[in-house]
């Protein structure tokens, strides 16, 4: 197994604890019935071991629901054979070297290329599912052509649509100063990897929506995490927002027990995390692993019957969404694993 390590502040413990946590052993079958995960740390110190035992279990999951066609979906969700949740599952499965998380991969990644569009866009209901798309056909470009090809047309599409200030909403390029802070965020994520994996394309709109998101004054939630992103993007001082960003916002909140506050909040700031280092990256540690790692589902079956051990579930969320079990275990494994997938930091831009 090999891990190709993006940015010097990538933990070799936790790389470490993933190749030696025996996700990479072959198993009969993740279909009839699920092996069983490896245990799931609970307790208030997590180790990198514990760590890498939680992600394993969550990908053993993630690939045992995998569509026989290849897709994600979500039933309960109304999102059926979804392009935002098998993106979702191909980017943090793309890592594991068990076979069968290799294969699933491969089998999300061509569902997508098959149901992308001539123009480059994925028939779906909202924006950020198209940098989805885009984040998961370029993780999963470097071992096979036909997805690198469909993700440089994701790529040119979503260049295209932009507006020239690079802000976006739900339906496409937003008004200006009318962007979606959270939208333009995942974009900016497929952007980050797609410029991270080598497609030239992707810097002049990584930098369009960087400088979008930059100009968003607001210290809550999405805006603070995204923007945080955004001033790394353009080589800008991070120090204060990041003091600003992180305390008290990852654990859970008193009010709600053992729920997880924002999981799409807690996907930005992981990805920021490695890139700014240092004390935000201890905090980040500190808070995030634990409480991941508490709420992932220790039983075998839910009350219907169904398999959900490893995963995470939308009864322990309280933001809005996501809703489905797939999106959510799929951004917790992300969040547990961002520095050994987060890019390093782009070049300051040069004008």
């Amino acid at each position: 197994m090999e891990f190709a390590l993006r940015h010097p502040l990538h933990s070799l413990a936790l790389v470490a604890a993933l190749l030696a946590c025996g996700c990479d052993e072959p198993q009969e079958t993740v279909s009839a019935r699920p092996p069983a995960p490896h245990p799931t740390p609970h307790d208030s110190a997590t180790t990198p071991e514990e760590v890498a035992r939680a992600v394993c279990a969550g990908r053993t999951w993630l690939a045992s629901t995998q569509n026989d066609n290849g897709s994600w979906n979500c039933d309960s969700c109304g999102l059926p054979d979804s392009v935002s949740l098998t993106g979702l599952a191909v980017v943090a499965l793309v890592d594991g070297e068990d076979p069968h998380f290799r294969d699933a991969v491969q089998a999300g990644a061509t569902w997508l290329t098959r149901v992308q569009r001539k123009d480059g866009s994925f028939p779906a209901e909202r924006f950020e599912e198209q940098a989805i798309g885009l984040w998961a056909l370029a993780r999963a470009s470097t071992k096979n052509a036909e997805h690198r090809q469909a993700a440089e047309r994701s790529l040119a599409w979503i260049a295209k649509v932009q507006a020239e200030h690079g802000g976006f909403d739900k339906d496409g390029a937003a008004p200006e100063n009318a962007a979606d802070t959270a939208v333009t965020a995942w974009v900016l994520l497929g952007l980050l990897e797609a410029q991270a994996t080598g497609f030239e394309g992707a810097t002049a709109p990584l930098q369009r929506s960087a400088e979008c998101l930059a100009s968003n004054q607001s210290i809550k939630s999405y805006p603070a995490a995204a923007r945080l992103l955004a001033r790394i993007v353009l080589g800008r001082s991070t120090e204060r927002l990041a003091a600003e960003t992180l305390p008290g916002k990852l654990s859970p909140d008193s009010r709600h027990g053992s729920s997880v506050g924002d999981m799409t909040f807690t996907l930005f700031v992981a990805t920021a995390a490695p890139m700014v280092g240092d004390t935000f990256l201890a905090e980040y540690r500190r808070a995030c692993p634990g409480t991941l790692c508490r709420l992932q589902e220790t039983r075998r079956t839910d009350g219907e019957g169904h398999y959900v051990e490893g995963s995470w579930s939308p009864e322990k969320h309280m933001g809005g969404n996501p809703r489905s079990r797939t999106a959510l275990t799929a951004m917790a494994i992300l969040c547990l694993t961002s520095e050994t997938w987060a890019p390093p930091p782009p070049p300051p831009p040069v004008w």
